[in-house]
């Protein structure tokens, strides 16, 4: 099965074509998505010599991350999608970041900016295994006090927001990421399942689902 995968979560504009879980072609640029994703996917299908025709799946990051990338990353596979009739797979961009690191001896922490002092998280089981245990948004000094009372966890953030106050505390073992790893969305994508017609053309950015936005008004 064909695969395309589609980021514009961040600073970074991704596709790739995998099959069966096998990595075939990766193009990454940095800049904003709106001028890139459509040319980038045009480039990489010619560059895997893969026509549109001959993808079975596309894989897309609905979030956390960027609100106009998340737009368009999503409308962009939505169009395709529906151009060539095949189902669509959201990857959190969390569960892709967490997906190609193992840490086994506590829990694993993925975290991100969500505005106005707030944290986006996912905490997930040794390993870690996908899905996550928990997930939401909340104030980053809630999040710190969790993460100092937790036992040997791993953080990992998209970005670096929060680098000056996580990689001085001595209890926490720290990284974070610019890029998402393309080999992560593809596992992640292998754990989420696939969405079809109405379920796709009703797609949206987590960030604009109910649950989420209404989380985030209250604490306003």
């Amino acid at each position: 099965m064909l695969q395309l995968l589609i980021d514009t979560s961040g600073p970074y504009t991704m596709a790739a074509v995998a099959d069966e879980g096998k990595l075939l072609g990766e193009c990454t640029v940095q800049g904003r998505p709106a001028a890139r994703v459509h040319e980038l996917i045009r480039l990489l299908l010619m560059a895997v010599k893969t026509p549109i025709e001959a993808i079975d799946l596309i894989a897309v990051t609905v979030g956390p991350g960027s609100w106009t990338g998340l737009n368009i990353g999503v409308t962009a596979a939505k169009v395709l999608a529906q151009v060539r009739k095949c189902p669509v797979v959201t990857v959190s961009a969390l569960d892709a970041l967490v997906a190609v690191h193992h840490w086994d001896r506590g829990q694993t922490w993925a975290i991100c900016k969500a505005g106005r002092g707030k944290a986006n998280y996912s905490l997930y089981a040794r390993g870690p295994a996908l899905p996550g245990l928990e997930s939401g948004i909340t104030e980053f000094g809630a999040l710190r006090d969790r993460l100092l009372q937790d036992v040997d966890p791993m953080v990992l953030e998209y970005g670096q927001t929060f680098r000056p106050d996580l990689s001085r505390l001595p209890a926490v073992n720290y990284a974070c990421r610019e890029r998402l790893p393309v080999e992560g969305m593809i596992l992640a994508a292998r754990a989420a399942a696939p969405l079809h017609l109405e379920e796709v053309l009703a797609l949206t950015p987590d960030y604009l689902q109910p649950a989420l936005a209404e989380q985030d008004a209250q604490t306003v």
